[in-house]
């Protein structure tokens, strides 16, 4: 995983990141920066190469933070949601090519695509 130190970092020094996107995807040709400004905002990118296991994986960094995750396929997608929702995000989200997920903290709704 990449992009961890820079989101740790960047929340120490009190920047005010808007969320976090978590990319799982081994053949992502373009690597985004850790720190990503968009219009007037700050969003952390974490990279995940697909690869590894998610038991092992620090989410810490994602803590009280909206959390979206881009998935290849809902079960990668799932194995990384059920992970980060133990680091107690904001809200945790994802899309992969067949369904998106949200849970805000109570509710969780599921859509198909």
């Amino acid at each position: 995983m990449t992009g961890a130190d820079a989101i740790v970092a960047a929340r120490v020094a009190r920047w005010p990141l808007a969320g976090v996107d978590v990319l799982i995807d081994a053949r992502r040709p373009v690597i985004p920066e850790p720190i990503e400004a968009r219009d007037d905002t700050l969003h952390g990118v974490l990279r995940l190469d697909g690869t590894e296991g998610v038991a092992g994986l620090d989410f810490r960094c994602c803590h009280r933070l909206p959390v979206f995750v881009h998935a290849p396929d809902y079960a990668a997608g799932m194995r990384v949601l059920m992970r980060i929702a133990e680091f107690e995000p904001s809200t945790l989200s994802m899309i992969c090519p067949t369904d998106v997920i949200h849970y805000d903290g109570k509710e969780t709704y599921e859509w198909a695509l």
